[in-house]
């Protein structure tokens, strides 16, 4: 295991309704900045909070109007100059999965915080 002497977590959250996400975003040109500024490391979204993978699958929820494989992209940019990259993947519950499984959102009216034991 390599020692990461310069490590950024590339964070960002984005709703539905950008019809050209990832249009103009350069990866290259991400990739060099963090290569210019000495960074060796970058935990970067694979699948965000809001429920959507920034890369293409046929098991998740791509981000709707994405262009491209933005993940996928920045992570063979970053490669070529030997900067190490991780995918953050929310596992848990989120926007998309309560938009498309409704039934998953019912609250229990029986069990309340009084009634629960911490």
């Amino acid at each position: 295991m390599r020692k990461i002497e310069r490590a950024i977590h590339f964070d960002f959250h984005t709703n539905p309704g950008i019809d050209n996400f990832n249009e103009i975003w350069d990866a290259k040109a991400f990739a060099e900045t963090l290569e210019a500024a000495n960074v060796k490391y970058v935990n970067a979204f694979a699948r965000c909070n809001e429920g959507f993978s920034y890369y293409p699958t046929k098991i998740g929820t791509v981000y709707p109007g994405m262009k491209g494989d933005m993940f996928g992209d920045l992570l063979r940019e970053c490669h070529k100059r030997n900067i190490g990259v991780t995918a953050y993947i929310n596992v848990g519950y989120d926007h998309e999965l309560a938009r498309t499984h409704k039934d998953w959102c019912v609250v229990n009216k029986a069990r309340t915080l009084e009634n629960e034991k911490y």
